[in-house]
């Protein structure tokens, strides 16, 4: 497996005077580690997993991460990525399960606020939704349902005896044309609430955290009971729209799977979509993973690996999708599921002609395009590989040099797409 260095936090936001853990995630088993703290105290620790990281003063700080083995490194930096407000009080921030739902979809308002606090409340403009049942306005964590197509702001309120904050964003959309196909690419190691959509019976999927290749991870459970008549298991995951590409949709997930010693095994797992927000649904596969290939338990099944499973027979249509699996099948067995993704294979056809230029094509940052001919509209997009533009460039004077800050991005491939005749022309970049 190749060295990468990766880490996340127990919360990127840290009152004065208080303290953070942080949490590797690199890939291949380093020997060593080196943390630097911009701002922290310790500044510097060589620990895997470093704790109680002290932040005295305000401010944005970087953090850094180098790892080491076999005399190979590699290490990554997220700028200002741990915020000490000036604030030593209270703090409101909030996040949402999904951006993107259906109407009468489900989302999950996931407060994050920070200090002492007594009293929440939640407010959602427009007013075109209702709280789940067992929730309300003053729940910790709220379920709502969103009715209408719209744009959802929502605001948080906490306060306690002495002071009070609140903050407010626009949160959701819900079923508007300009949504975009994002990657659903999760490990459930931070929130498992904040990648899945439940229903009737998701609550009976539990978070479980295993050993595997000496990695922990964090799974999705299900234990399937004896004599169930081929009872449906369903997990929903959210909406996604599809502008359309000319490649093919691919499915995947990553999963263990056990069934008790002494049964036959009959379960298998279906994959469905919807393009109506789950009204009515379509199968893709009625038996989409092998489970004949599966390990026995006597009475509690740990996994000592993973299995991975791609699909790409999923219809390309332009629209909104939701997807969901069902397992069905009377014989006692477990269910483990680690990652579903979805991905467009090569989501950006690469077809050139020189009425721009592109360098360098291998970046850590800037990139330089000069614009030789005039392209359609006077724009230029900087797209991911679905196609989905993230920087758009008005350009309309030839042969000037346009410096573009893409540091930001994550590493992997880019394209700088353009329109020149109604044709759709594509340069690769590679951000380092």
């Amino acid at each position: 497996e190749k060295l990468e260095a990766a880490f996340t936090s127990k919360s990127t936001i840290v009152l004065k005077g208080k303290s953070v853990d942080f949490i590797n995630k690199s890939l291949g088993n380093p020997d060593g580690y080196k943390w630097t703290f911009q701002g922290g105290l310790p500044s510097i620790s060589t620990a895997k997993n470093p704790q109680g990281i002290v932040y005295n003063v305000a401010g944005e700080y970087d953090v850094k991460l180098s790892v080491y083995k076999d005399g190979v490194f590699d290490r990554t930096m997220k700028e200002n990525y741990i915020v000490v407000p000036e604030t030593s009080d209270l703090m409101a921030a909030f996040d949402v399960s999904n951006k993107y739902s259906c109407p009468k979809g489900e989302v999950i308002l996931i407060n994050k606020s920070i200090g002492d606090y007594d009293k929440i409340e939640w407010t959602i403009t427009p007013d075109t939704y209702e709280f789940v049942e067992g929730y309300d306005r003053h729940s910790r964590n709220a379920k709502v349902k969103l009715l209408e197509q719209d744009n959802y702001i929502v605001k948080l309120k906490v306060s306690n005896e002495y002071v009070t904050d609140e903050i407010s964003k626009f949160a959701v959309e819900v079923n508007t044309e300009d949504s975009v196909f994002d990657l659903l690419n999760e490990d459930f190691d931070d929130d498992i609430d904040g990648v899945w959509h439940s229903n009737d019976t998701a609550f009976n999927w539990k978070q479980v955290r295993y050993d595997i290749n000496n990695k922990t991870k964090t799974l999705l459970e299900y234990i399937i009971p004896e004599n169930e008549k081929k009872k449906q298991h369903s997990l929903i995951f959210p909406a996604y729209y599809y502008h359309g590409t000319s490649f093919d949709i691919n499915m995947g997930l990553d999963y263990a799977y056990g069934v008790q010693e002494g049964y036959v095994n009959d379960n298998t797992v279906e994959l469905y979509y919807s393009m109506d927000c789950g009204n009515s649904w379509e199968l893709v596969s009625d038996n989409i993973l092998d489970l004949d290939n599966n390990k026995s338990y006597e009475t509690t099944f740990v996994p000592s690996s993973l299995n991975s499973k791609v699909i790409t027979s999923i219809p390309k249509t332009i629209g909104r999708y939701v997807f969901k699996i069902v397992i069905k099948g009377n014989t006692p067995s477990t269910f483990l599921l680690n990652k579903i993704w979805l991905d467009v294979e090569d989501g950006v056809e690469i077809i050139e002609n020189n009425s721009i230029e592109v360098y360098p094509n291998l970046t850590k940052g800037i990139i330089n395009i000069i614009l030789n001919e005039k392209v359609d509209n006077d724009k230029i997009e900087i797209c991911n590989i679905l196609g989905r533009p993230l920087i758009i460039i008005k350009v309309d004077q030839l042969k000037v040099c346009k410096r573009v800050d893409i540091s930001s991005f994550l590493k992997g491939m880019y394209f700088v797409r353009y329109m020149k005749e109604n044709k759709a022309y594509s340069k690769k970049i590679i951000k380092e």
